[in-house]
């Protein structure tokens, strides 16, 4: 079993803090201790940013958060098992384990390495890690055991076929394999739309890339699709998409939910949950 699971989200209002909530409820039911923590703040009563209502986190008593200290609840009392030393706007971070069920709400570090760093101490509390994720900040966890859910929805695109086309583009890049040939053609830094002109330019591109991770490719969908047609492209710290789950309703209009959780598990090659329908899709 993976010791961790990062949730990254397409945009907002896609069900990812929902689906990293659903994770440690499910863990919980099959006796494995959790712990929750979040990429920056997760857990409002309203959307900071578009002022929608958001869904409750009510996580059960034994559950170990790691959150910014303004936002630990003032009744029931909480067991505080660490104070660390990494800091947010609304304050330290500490690790706490709830003495009974309560609504949570999360903030935790901002940067990929401090969230490394606070997941690996995590597990000294916990069988499984779930952290409500951020795609910038995949890279810390790039060569790891982690397992990352892709949530992705109508609120991204006006029409289904833009949801896919937005979903696959974003698996594809994440999905990029380790294990690069001898040889192959080492890419500094980020792989930028003008290096991979260059690269398409070069007559050895059958020795194949080699990139750091997946979040090193910097390119839009369809330059990388012509990068990938023309040679290999690899990484030396893979991460591991175990799976995607989808929201049919939007902000302004909802897709058929059956439609949407079919065509992005064809798209993408994975087993597709759909959360609010209690329904799954597989390609």
């Amino acid at each position: 079993m993976r010791r961790s699971i990062a949730v990254v989200g397409l945009g907002k209002d896609v069900g990812k803090t929902v689906t990293a909530f659903a994770l440690a409820r499910a863990a919980q039911r099959a006796g494995i201790t959790v712990a929750l923590t979040s990429v920056g703040r997760d857990g409002e009563v309203h959307d900071v940013v578009t002022t929608y209502p958001k869904p409750r986190l009510v996580m059960p008593a034994g559950s170990v958060i790691a959150t910014a200290t303004v936002l630990l609840p003032r009744s029931p009392a909480v067991e505080v098992l660490e104070l660390t030393e990494h800091l947010t706007a609304l304050g330290p971070v500490a690790i706490v384990r709830l003495r009974a069920e309560c609504t949570v709400g999360l903030g935790g570090p901002s940067t990929g390495v401090a969230m490394r760093n606070l997941v690996d101490r995590l597990k000294n509390y916990a069988e499984l890690v779930v952290m409500d994720g951020a795609v910038d900040r995949l890279a810390a966890t790039a060569g790891g055991d982690d397992a990352i859910v892709v949530s992705t929805g109508a609120a991204i695109a006006p029409t289904l076929q833009g949801v896919v086309e937005r979903t696959c583009a974003l698996v594809e890049r994440l999905t990029i394999p380790g294990q690069p040939p001898a040889g192959a053609i080492e890419v500094e830094g980020a792989l930028t739309p003008s290096k991979a002109v260059d690269l398409l330019a070069r007559r050895d591109l059958e020795r194949g890339i080699v990139v750091r991770d997946p979040l090193s490719l910097q390119l839009p969908a369809a330059l990388l699709r012509a990068l990938r047609s023309r040679a290999s492209v690899t990484c030396r710290r893979p991460l591991h998409v175990v799976a995607a789950t989808v929201a049919a309703q939007g902000r302004e209009r909802d897709v058929d939910p059956v439609a949407l959780a079919t065509a992005v598990a064809r798209a993408t090659g994975l087993c597709v949950y759909d959360i609010y329908r209690n329904a799954v899709a597989v390609s």
